[in-house]
């Protein structure tokens, strides 16, 4: 007995008993989970392989949740083989939260192919009295307003106008390969002189080619609103130059 069966793309759910299915359709709707089939009954390979033609379009989505089910083995076979996630959990509450922490981990690891080599959108302000060098490369304490910060990211004054590039971040006196929002640490700017081109208090943003600017406006769904919020920043501040910039 088919609950639900739409053309939309969404998860496949399994659960035991009709009050059980129910309860669940009604958690995934409060939260804005589509679904793509809901039923009674144990997994099968039928639903891991619609599940796998969701997530060729949906990565996030393709998925089957199974709420005190059992996985036929054919079926995990078959997940096994596509590399598809099942997730089985006997409290309704808990299958959600699952879903939900195996959603971050994969938008994390999706983020990470796709976005691999992209100057990502960050912003960081200079902390005053956290000067450590002037110049060649200048060296001083930031705080990460907001995206994300690496090294050899080039960086831009809140004008627009490029002032060096990253070359290395420390936290705690140790080299580190990124730093986020909240994240307290020195960077090391190769070009700029401190007192000259920056100076503490000033806000500086990453200096995202245009080219990957559309690429990350393309992926705009897989980064954190935070980033989102940068990326639009650095948008502005380039278009008033170049109406162009980050346009297709």
């Amino acid at each position: 007995s088919v609950r639900i069966k739409t053309d939309k793309n969404g998860v496949v759910v399994k659960a035991d008993t009709l009050g059980s299915l129910e309860a669940l359709e009604h958690q995934l709707k409060a939260q804005d989970i589509p679904i793509k089939r809901a039923d009674i009954g144990e997994v099968t390979r039928q639903n891991v392989i619609e599940a796998s033609a969701v997530a060729e379009d949906e990565p996030l989505l393709g998925v089957v949740l199974a709420f005190n089910v059992n996985i036929l083995p054919h079926a995990e076979k078959e997940a096994k083989n596509r590399g598809l996630e099942i997730l089985k959990n006997d409290v309704i509450y808990r299958l959600i939260e699952d879903y939900e922490k195996w959603v971050e981990e994969k938008r994390e690891m999706i983020i990470r192919k796709r976005l691999k080599g992209l100057k990502r959108p960050g912003k960081v302000s200079i902390k005053s009295g956290y000067v450590f060098r002037k110049s060649k490369p200048a060296i001083v304490g930031v705080d990460v307003l907001g995206g994300v910060v690496e090294p050899d990211f080039p960086l831009m004054n809140k004008e627009g106008k490029n002032i060096g590039v990253i070359k290395e971040i420390q936290s705690k006196q140790e080299n580190v390969s990124k730093a986020k929002t909240g994240d307290e640490v020195a960077l090391s700017i190769q070009g700029p002189t401190v007192g000259r081109q920056i100076k503490e208090g000033d806000v500086l943003y990453v200096d995202v080619p245009s080219e990957q600017m559309i690429e990350l406006k393309e992926l705009s769904n897989m980064i954190t609103e935070d980033e989102k919020g940068v990326m639009e920043e650095i948008i502005s501040i380039k278009q008033e130059k170049d109406p162009t910039y980050g346009v297709m």
